[in-house]
């Protein structure tokens, strides 16, 4: 791995999250920042932390063909950014079916602030659903891809500590 940097009070962090298939590469960034240091984190601890939380939410998103590959964690703030630290002790295939929609379809969880304007909000785009989470009566998600996206969501937007 990296140098194992730690981390300090106010650090931006890129963590990006890691999807394959069909020979698409998908991939889901979110900018954290360090609030609170308890000891020595580092990146690693980051890495291998977001690894762990989110892991089980990801697989189950996916086609059974598709892969989920891990975390990657990069300091970007303050200046120069580090190395990247990556976690990939959770690799594996997903949990849906075995026909995947087409590669341009995927699941979208919505961020929103309290404040206005585009800095407050924004999107992570899920991808390589399954057909099976597709509703054909309605031609939208299932009931239960839309609750498997919250469940995501709500991972993703809590404050995390690693």
């Amino acid at each position: 791995m990296g140098l194992n940097l730690p981390l300090a009070l106010g650090d931006t962090l890129s963590v990006q999250f890691g999807t394959y298939w069909n020979g698409q590469a998908g991939i889901n960034t979110l900018h954290v920042q360090v609030v609170q240091a308890v000891g020595l984190p580092t990146l690693a601890d980051v890495a291998k932390g977001y690894d762990d939380l989110v892991h089980a939410a990801y697989k189950d998103l996916l086609t059974s063909t598709a892969t989920y590959y891990g975390v990657r964690a990069q300091r970007i703030t303050p200046l120069p950014r580090s190395m990247a630290e990556i976690s990939t002790l959770h690799t594996g295939v997903g949990l849906g079916g075995t026909e995947g929609m087409p590669g341009q379809v995927s699941g979208i969880i919505g961020w929103a602030t309290a404040k206005a304007g585009r800095a407050f909000r924004g999107r992570i785009y899920i991808p390589f659903p399954d057909e099976n989470d597709h509703n054909n009566n309605t031609n939208a998600p299932s009931d239960s891809y839309i609750l498997r996206l919250k469940t995501l969501g709500d991972i993703l937007a809590a404050e995390q500590t690693v």
